[in-house]
């Protein structure tokens, strides 16, 4: 899968995150109405430049809605068209192969991020290793969408300031940067060295295993060609939108395991393990137990009816 990031330069206004994987409905799929991600799909899983128009045009309409312009900035992927125009969206490009020292997201956002999803996904498999039978589950598309999810909310608006501040975007200022380390922090490094230790394997450095894939292609040089056959193919689109009900093999992951949506009283029952487990435990703080209750909370307000609308609600 790819991964498509943006943010303002204060952190405050983080757009979703974009993931391209291949199949237009991933069993894991089955009976989700809402991901924490805006989800698309193609062959490679690349951003295409049909996706990227798509994503810029319904990033404008929420700009329209809400009276608000922005400037973009945007490196010179191929799939970033120069003949782009929005009424709410400015788009300025940066020069030809300084993406890596002006381009914010590139010095040091992304990279946060991947460090936070690889630490997560590690701890998955730290904990299934611990078991007798000593198998872990593979992870499917949606436990990584939810793992980058959290990993993304995990980033803080003064690491993405600094992002900004460290590649020019601000001028005189006397604020103290903080550089984002080159390093994994200590605690990724001890839940890598853990995880190496209990399969036996050769340790490298955490830092290696965060940028393992920079090198991949994350998208496709566009040529006549390949611009008229993805018009003519038609298989680029949102899935969120997609009307088609029909499914074919050719549109499912089958190496994905249908999930079977649980009921309420299951979730209650998890809920009330998950209690047990944590209370368990000599180093919880008190903390774990408010959130656990807080999302038990929003886990009942999805049962209430919803409230009833009005017409005069549309007209405020």
């Amino acid at each position: 899968m790819s991964v498509y990031v943006c943010t303002n330069m204060s952190g405050t206004d983080k757009l979703r995150l974009v993931v391209i994987g291949k199949y237009k409905n991933p069993r894991c799929f089955k009976g989700i109405i809402r991901k924490p991600v805006d989800y698309y799909h193609n062959q490679k899983a690349w951003m295409t430049s049909e996706t990227f128009t798509n994503i810029l045009s319904k990033f404008n309409k929420k700009l329209i809605k809400e009276e608000r312009k922005v400037l973009l900035f945007l490196d010179n992927c191929s799939c970033h068209s120069e003949n782009l125009s929005f009424s709410n969206i400015k788009i300025v490009f940066l020069p030809k192969n300084c993406t890596s020292v002006l381009q914010p997201c590139d010095a040091g956002i992304i990279k946060c991020i991947k460090g936070q999803y690889r630490t997560q996904l590690v701890k998955h498999l730290i904990a299934y290793l611990d078991n007798e039978k000593n198998s872990v589950p593979a992870i499917n598309l949606l436990d990584a969408i939810y793992m980058l999810s959290a990993s993304r909310g995990k980033i803080t608006d003064n690491t993405i300031k600094n992002c900004f501040i460290e590649c020019g975007f601000v001028k005189d200022t006397n604020q103290e940067i903080e550089i984002v380390s080159e390093v994994a922090n200590e605690e990724q490094n001890n839940i890598w060295q853990t995880y190496t230790e209990l399969i036996g394997a050769q340790e490298i450095p955490f830092e290696t295993y965060i940028t393992v894939d920079n090198e991949l292609a994350t998208s496709e040089e566009v040529s006549e060609e390949n611009f008229f056959n993805s018009i003519s193919s038609n298989n680029d689109r949102h899935s969120d939108t997609d009307d088609t009900t029909i499914i074919t093999d050719e549109e499912c992951d089958d190496n994905s395991q249908e999930i079977i949506k649980p009921s309420f009283r299951d979730v209650i029952k998890a809920m009330s393990v998950i209690k047990l487990y944590v209370g368990s435990h000599q180093k919880v703080d008190d903390s774990t137990f408010q959130e656990i209750e807080d999302l038990e909370s929003k886990l009942a307000d999805l049962k209430l009816p919803l409230k009833q609308s009005f017409i005069t609600d549309f007209f405020n």
